[in-house]
């Protein structure tokens, strides 16, 4: 870490060199556990079955989307699609 931020990578800044790495990635862990989970499984955006679309950019997605795919038949077959302009 303290060669990145030497080098001016923008997410390891000088910081990392005066300050403890280690007490930087406890801060705030519940929160950002909490975000990491909500995003493991739908990702960006979800089209449901119905064709409605929701993304990342509305407020509540994460619940919304995850509340979806648990809802969910157990045998449902969920597809992840990379795309891209």
């Amino acid at each position: 870490m303290a060669q990145r931020a030497v080098a001016g990578d923008p997410f390891f800044d000088t910081s990392f060199l005066l300050n403890d790495p280690v007490a930087y990635f406890a801060q705030e862990h519940e929160e950002a556990r909490r975000r990491s989970v909500q995003c493991a499984v739908p990702g960006f955006a979800l089209v449901t079955l119905d064709g409605a679309w929701t993304d990342a950019d509305n407020d509540g997605y994460g619940e919304q989307a995850n509340d979806c795919l648990d809802s969910l038949h157990p045998e449902a077959v969920v597809v992840d699609l990379l795309c891209h302009n």
